[in-house]
Formats: C-alpha cells, structure tokens, sequence
C-alpha cells in the first residue's frame, strides 16, 4: 500500500491555518486541578487579605508541600485535592498562622436540596461574614471560594474569573453536563475567629 505523504502534508496545513479566528487561548488552571489549593490561598486572601503575591506564593508552596506526601505535585495536576486534604490543610497550615476557624455544615448530610443548600450558605455569610469554600461537578469540576449569594445566584471569588452561579442552573442532584452540581458534603464554611475565641 503506498501512502500519499504529500497529501497527508497537505491536509495538515489545511487544518493548522483553518479558523484561527474562532480559537480561544487556554487560561492558566484550565489544564489543571490545583483548584483546591487556589481556592484555600484565595480563602486566607479575602478574609485575612490583601495577601502580597509573594505571601501568596509562600502559602501556595506550604501547602502544595503539606500535601505532597499524599500526592506528588504530577498527580495532583490531574487528580485534584479531596475535602479531606483541605480540611486538614487548613488545620496544618493556614488556622496555625491566621486566626480563621472552619465547619463542615453537610459532612454528614447528602439529602440535602439546593434550596437547603442556599439558604444555610446565605445564613452562614450573613451571620459569621466569612467564605464558603465548595466543590462542585457537572458543568465544572471545580473548587471555587462564594463570598456572597443572593436569592438568585452565588457571587464568587474564583481562581479561574467564574464570578457568579446562577441558581436556575444549579442542582445538588447529579443529572447532566450542562448543570452546576453543588456538592453539599464538599462544603466548608470558613470565618475570622474573634479575639479570644477558640478554634474547633
């Protein structure tokens, strides 16, 4: 059988110069999963902020070094990090520095609707005036940091430029790709602890 290399050429430069213009540029994070370790720096930036890009970066590295026993830098580049390593990241790193105290409000709980889902989150920022940091699937595979919420939709302080989520296109039910699937046992709420207040 002989092969037509010379079409074969061809068909590549075809496809190299076609539609250029229609092309987006990757955004740092997209080919990634340290969304975790982004969404606990951006945690410790907004309610102990500003943090300088050089604190930053040192928090970055002490955590990615708390975390590399559990997995190298390469594996957590596509695996990602669970809730349980940011848990005890957030124990071993950043509530031994800054004065920041957690709850997991659905550790337990996997019955929960979207509605029970906002109005706890929307409770918790009213009242304590923290963050919340939240997993979630379906149209994201994604770690991501709600500063606030309003009765339609959650306002984000995000490591990949999302800046809001739409309740209509939210669920805590696993149905299809074109829908954010809140996971409300990927919920850790975080606030600054007041001064002589105790750490849980």
């Amino acid at each position: 059988m002989m092969i037509n290399y010379s079409l074969m050429t061809l068909n590549a430069e075809l496809y190299c110069v076609a539609d250029k213009t229609r092309r987006k540029p990757y955004l740092q994070g997209r080919l990634d999963a340290y969304c975790g370790v982004y969404s606990m720096v951006n945690a410790v930036h907004y309610l102990c902020g500003p943090l300088s890009s050089e604190q930053a970066s040192a928090l970055l590295i002490k955590l990615m070094g708390y975390l590399e026993p559990n997995q190298t830098a390469f594996k957590r580049l596509t695996n990602g990090t669970s809730l349980k390593e940011i848990v005890r990241a957030v124990d071993h790193c950043i509530s031994r520095q800054y004065p920041i105290k957690k709850a997991k409000p659905f550790s337990r709980n996997k019955g929960v609707s979207i509605d029970d889902l906002w109005r706890e989150i929307s409770s918790f920022l009213a009242t304590r005036k923290g963050i919340v940091i939240l997993g979630m699937g379906g149209k994201h595979e994604h770690w991501s940091v709600v500063k606030k919420t309003t009765p339609t939709s959650l306002l984000l302080f995000d490591s990949v430029r999302l800046s809001r989520l739409s309740k209509h296109h939210c669920s805590t039910q696993e149905t299809d790709e074109t829908v954010h699937v809140l996971k409300p046992t990927h919920v850790l709420f975080l606030w600054v602890a007041q001064p002589g207040g105790s750490h849980e």
